[in-house]
């Protein structure tokens, strides 16, 4: 994304926040506090971050609503399998509120699905929930808690371009890659062992064959 000074670039791209980490405990505003965050992208009820991702098996729209003052700048997740279509989201100039919009989109034959926090996160790693929509976005390997930090902190990274020391990014390789290295109590002794039993056990043939002497013994001649 490029552009001029002050054209909301740092906005949109800090907005990805909310339909990606989905737990505002997650999130990262710089020097802005989350309920800063929350009152400036979620002035009203008509408010809006949409992102459309494409997965292989078709297009899904994941959104995020907000309540206004009257709901405390709070804010509701949606997700529905389809083409984002900005205009399901107007009428007459007007943007549609929450309940208008998902009867809006259920006449153009899409099924938008409210979400909780959690479930979003769980959606987007492939996790199981009640929901009947696959949002895989990030397979991680494990759904844990440590795997979705790990990311969390991944994401942010590269979102902020932070700068980062060499020890922080080795960390977060041994983090992101925990499950695929060894476990880091190994006797390399009986690695060693292992690694090199039929070596030996050859060798102690070759030796024993050596001790038994020649196989051939010469013609006699007359």
């Amino acid at each position: 994304m490029y552009g001029a000074n002050n054209l909301g670039k740092s906005a949109s791209i800090n907005a990805l926040q909310f339909p990606i980490l989905a737990r505002m405990s997650d999130m990262s505003f710089g020097k802005y506090s989350l309920e800063q965050s929350r009152r400036f992208y979620f002035a009203s009820d008509t408010s809006y971050i949409l992102v459309e991702v494409s997965l292989p098996h078709g297009p899904h729209v994941i959104g995020v609503v907000g309540r206004g003052p009257g709901g405390g700048f709070g804010h509701q997740f949606f997700a529905y399998a389809g083409q984002l279509d900005l205009a399901h989201y107007q009428k007459d100039d007007t943007c549609l509120r929450q309940k208008e919009l998902f009867t809006n989109l259920e006449r153009q034959g899409l099924k938008a699905y409210e979400l909780k926090p959690d479930e979003l996160r769980r959606l987007l790693v492939g996790g199981h929930t009640s929901i009947p929509l696959d949002l895989t976005l990030i397979p991680l390997r494990s759904t844990s808690e440590q795997s979705l930090k790990t990311f969390r902190a991944l994401f942010i990274n590269l979102l902020h371009m932070r700068e980062i020391t060499a020890a922080k990014l080795k960390q977060l390789f041994l983090d992101a890659f925990e499950h695929s290295l060894r476990s880091g109590s190994v006797d390399y002794i009986a690695a060693c062992d292992e690694a090199f039993r039929d070596v030996r056990r050859m060798e102690q043939d070759y030796n024993s064959l050596v001790a038994a002497g020649p196989w051939w013994r010469p013609w006699p001649t007359a």
